[in-house]
């Protein structure tokens, strides 16, 4: 009977260290496993296709630039001179004269770095009158487009196995026509990324450039508060001369206007000398016709 005890004894002593084991064990490895999840841990972001918080920006930078220099030309070819040691270059250029004053409109590509400091330096070389900095941020679309680009060329080696294992003239030409149709969509993405890319790169400047010696503004600086005698003569003698010069241009419009209109008035004239000769002759007609019955009328009766 003791010995039946004690069998029974160490049999439940057995089963409540098996018990306790693989409790044990059991929370052991949930924790293991809850210790190691995070939200997110294990997923690859390029596979979600969102945007990594970490990756550069994607920031396109264009300027605009309206500037007013005394000599239009040197002042050009200085900026131009600048940022071609900063690797920059011209793109676009068109000059014009008018009346011996020259206007410049250019376009010059550069650095976004240097975008900011050509700016300032432009500054120096005249009067700012107007700058607009334009920017726009491609970042979230730039890094679809990589991540998308990424999953159709996986897809297009997928579809090549395929082709590989086709064993129809059917299924070879639907996995063609799928290869086509990928291949345009992965061409257009490369494109659109290669422009982005160059857009990223440099920076358009916008450039227009103006003489500041316009004849309708003063030569010189003026002390308003005290108006010296060669000051009022010369503020007279450049309001003669813009009065001067708007009498004469209105006068030369004037008279190309008529000698332009010539034709008209030459038609005209000759319409009316028509319309008074008819006129004329119809006077002269109801004159003689009177003429002739007042004669009728003064005869007497029998």
């Amino acid at each position: 009977m003791k010995r039946q005890l004690i069998w029974l004894i160490v049999l439940m002593l057995v089963f409540s260290g098996l018990a306790g084991c693989s409790s044990s064990s059991g929370e052991r490895q949930m924790a293991t496993t809850t210790a190691g999840y995070s939200p997110g841990a294990g997923e690859d972001r390029s596979e979600t296709g969102l945007p990594d918080v970490t990756a550069a920006r994607k920031i396109i930078r264009n300027a605009s630039l309206d500037l007013e220099a005394a000599d239009v030309a040197a002042a050009y070819d200085a900026l131009l001179n600048w940022a071609a040691e900063r690797g920059g270059y011209e793109i676009r250029r068109e000059q014009r004269r008018s009346d011996g004053y020259i206007t410049i409109d250019a376009q010059i590509k550069i650095k976004p770095e240097h975008l900011d400091d050509l700016l300032a330096y432009a500054a120096t070389l005249g009067d700012v009158i107007n700058t607009k900095i334009s920017t726009e941020d491609i970042t979230d679309s730039y890094y679809d487009a990589k991540t998308r680009l990424q999953t159709m060329e996986l897809s297009l080696e997928n579809y090549y196995a395929y082709l590989k294992k086709a064993v129809s003239i059917e299924e070879s030409l639907s996995v063609q026509r799928e290869i086509n149709q990928l291949t345009a969509e992965i061409e257009s993405l490369k494109g659109r990324l290669k422009l982005w890319d160059s857009l990223l790169a440099e920076s358009v400047v916008t450039l227009r450039l103006r003489q500041t010696d316009d004849p309708v503004k003063l030569k010189k600086e003026i002390d308003w508060s005290t108006l010296s005698f060669s000051d009022m003569g010369y503020l007279m003698k450049n309001g003669l001369t813009a009065v001067a010069n708007t009498l004469v241009s209105v006068l030369q419009w004037l008279a190309i206007v008529l000698v332009a209109a010539s034709p008209l008035w030459i038609i005209a004239l000759v319409v009316i000398m028509v319309l008074r000769r008819k006129k004329k002759r119809a006077a002269l007609a109801k004159k003689q016709t009177e003429a002739a019955e007042k004669p009728d009328q003064e005869d007497p009766k029998p």
